[in-house]
């Protein structure tokens, strides 16, 4: 894992500065802190790296991911938990700037590699005169694009970190669109 970060770092450092590439600071612990959670289990059950900003807690900012375990290997970017202003904002940015969120989930190139994830309000009605997609962004809670892949081994394929750095590039665009999402709803 520490060689994967590593690898990816130059072209994460490259989409945003700020990023904290760390190997230290990016790789989830592997052992688990039972004291205040109804599962006891020692170890987790996948290995995971996230990189974000130097402060910005897992639970509340925003990162590009990377993930594996014993079924699937998954990376990533988005929110893993967000503040309700947070994605009010970037509904705002859905009605008032709609070609920018289009060019960053619409594109061939990206819903080809990515699915749009994430928890979603049951009654929030969207607006009719938003295009499908943004429509469905309107509804959620939290919001990830994952790229994932049912098969452990494909950690062994000497190709996965340039495939990774890729990927990363092409999401580049919804990053920053998050990113500005975050800031504006923080402000």
């Amino acid at each position: 894992m520490y060689a994967l970060i590593e690898a990816v770092a130059p072209t994460l450092q490259a989409i945003d500065p700020q990023l904290d590439c760390r190997p230290v600071r990016a790789l989830a612990r592997i052992r688990r802190d039972t004291r205040f959670s109804n599962n006891k289990e020692p170890y987790r059950d996948h290995i995971w790296c996230s990189f974000r900003h130097n402060g910005e807690a897992m639970t509340d900012g925003i990162s590009f991911y990377f993930e594996i375990s014993a079924t699937r290997v998954r990376w990533g970017c988005g929110f893993y938990v967000v503040e309700r202003a947070v994605m009010d904002a970037l509904r705002r940015f859905c009605l008032e700037t709609p070609g920018r969120v289009l060019d960053a989930v619409d594109s061939p190139a990206f819903k080809e590699r990515f699915q749009l994830e994430g928890e979603m309000y049951k009654r929030m009605p969207a607006p009719d005169t938003l295009p499908e997609i943004l429509r469905s962004l309107w509804q959620h809670k939290d919001l990830y694009a994952a790229h994932t892949i049912e098969r452990f081994d494909m950690v062994f394929e000497p190709g996965l970190p340039e495939v990774i750095k890729r990927d990363f590039q092409l999401m580049a665009p919804f990053y920053h669109l998050l990113r500005d999402s975050w800031n504006a709803g923080r402000a």
